[in-house]
């Protein structure tokens, strides 16, 4: 593992390194549920929803990430594929192994789904 002190700069909490990670900073699916459909229609196994592009890590609202709308929406989804190259790169290597998942900025809560099966939920501001 390198050390804090000898990281470039990239790795998102340098005094909290790990021998791997990966930053979801990518293109990926996007879409707004702001009539609370998405559980109910199961958009967690529907590709097919995420209609629109948005570029990670930059919120919906800003115009980096290629949404750039500012209105009021309560529910956003994104979808994220990972590759099996990415998966290497984050630490996986065998059948078991575990991944430590951050998401930062969440506006109060997040369901996670992974090979739409749901993985975690959290609530609050931090």
């Amino acid at each position: 593992m390198t050390p804090a002190s000898a990281q470039d700069g990239t790795y998102p909490r340098p005094q909290l390194v790990r021998s791997s990670h990966l930053p979801l900073d990518r293109e990926c699916g996007f879409a707004y549920d702001d009539s609370d459909q998405g559980l109910a229609e199961r958009w967690h196994v529907r590709p097919e929803v995420f209609d629109r592009r948005i570029t990670l890590p930059f919120a919906p609202e800003s115009a980096a990430s290629g949404i750039g709308d500012t209105g009021y929406h309560p529910i956003v989804w994104y979808r994220i594929p990972l590759t099996p190259e990415d998966l290497a790169a984050a630490g996986l290597h065998e059948q078991g192994d575990r991944l430590l998942l951050h998401l930062g900025a969440v506006d109060h809560a997040a369901d996670v789904w992974v090979d739409g099966v749901h993985v975690g939920r959290h609530e609050g501001g931090q």
